[in-house]
C-alpha cells in the first residue's frame, strides 16, 4: 500500500481533560476503522510519551517538536491513518494544521475524577498489593493533585482548546459518537472496490465527515455544516450529545 504523491495520511487529533477517555477513544476509533477498512495501516501517538519531568502545569511540559517528529516518521513509513491523543492534542498550531479531523472529549469533572481514581487506585495491580492505609494516602495525594494542579490546568489551558475541535464527545468515548465519527472517516477512504490495483488509499477533503454527521444528527444545522470546511479558524464544533 502506498500514497499518491499529492495525498497525505488522515491525521486525527484527540484532546480532552484528565481521565476523559482519550486513550479509549483512540483505541475504539482504530478498532472500528480496521473493522471497516481492510489493508489499512494505523498508527497511534500517545502524547504522554513526550511529557517532560517538571513541577510545572500546562503545555510547556510537553515536547511538541518530538511529537511532530514522530508524526512525520509515521507519514514517511506509509501509515494511512495517524491517531494522536493527549491533553494538548489541539494546542500546538503546527499540529493543528496537520490534523484532518479534530476531536475533543468533553466530560463532567466529577466523572473524570471518578475514572481517575478507578484507573489509578481501584483497577491497578498496585491496589492489590498495598495496605488500606497506603491506599488512603494515595487517594489523598491524588485528590491534592487534582485540586491543586489538574483542575487549574483544565480551566486555564485544556478547556480553551475545545473551540478548535470539529467534533465534541460530551460523555467520553461512547460507541454512538465513535460510530458517527467513523461513518465520516470511512468516506475519506475509498472503498476496496474503488482502489487501484496497487491498493493505493486516497484521502480527500473532510467535507464527507460533516455531511455524514449532519444527516445523522437532527440538532445540527445543515446550513452551518454546509458552510464549514472544518478549519479551526471557524471556531465551531459539532456536539455529538
Amino acid at each position: 500500500m502506498r500514497y499518491e504523491t499529492n495525498q497525505r495520511p488522515l491525521i486525527i487529533l484527540i484532546a480532552g481533560g484528565h481521565a476523559a477517555g482519550k486513550c479509549l477513544a483512540s483505541r475504539l476509533l482504530r478498532e472500528e476503522i480496521e473493522n471497516r477498512c481492510q489493508q489499512i495501516k494505523i498508527a497511534e501517538v500517545d502524547m504522554k510519551e513526550f511529557q517532560e519531568e517538571t513541577f510545572e502545569i500546562g503545555p510547556s511540559r510537553f515536547n511538541f517538536e518530538l511529537v511532530k517528529s514522530k508524526v512525520e516518521n509515521h507519514i514517511s513509513d506509509g501509515f494511512d491513518v495517524i491517531l494522536i491523543y493527549g491533553l494538548y492534542a489541539l494546542y500546538d498550531k503546527e499540529l493543528l494544521n496537520m490534523g484532518s479531523v479534530k476531536i475533543f472529549i468533553d466530560c463532567d469533572a466529577d466523572i473524570r475524577l471518578g475514572r481517575w481514581i478507578k484507573r489509578d487506585l481501584l483497577s491497578s495491580k498496585l491496589s492489590e498489593s498495598i495496605s488500606k492505609a497506603d491506599k488512603s494516602m494515595l487517594l489523598r495525594n491524588l485528590l491534592m493533585r487534582y485540586l491543586s494542579e489538574s483542575r487549574i490546568e483544565m480551566s486555564e489551558f485544556i478547556s480553551r482548546t475545545k473551540e478548535l475541535a470539529d467534533v465534541v464527545l460530551p460523555r467520553g468515548a461512547e460507541p454512538t459518537g465513535i460510530s458517527l465519527i467513523v461513518d465520516g472517516i470511512q468516506h475519506l477512504i475509498k472503498n476496496e472496490s474503488e482502489k487501484s490495483i496497487d491498493h493505493t488509499i486516497r484521502f480527500h477533503t473532510s467535507d464527507p465527515v460533516k455531511k455524514v454527521i449532519s444527516s445523522r444528527k437532527k440538532d445540527i444545522t445543515l446550513e452551518v455544516l454546509s458552510n464549514d470546511n472544518f478549519e479551526s479558524r471557524n471556531k465551531r464544533f459539532y456536539d455529538l450529545n
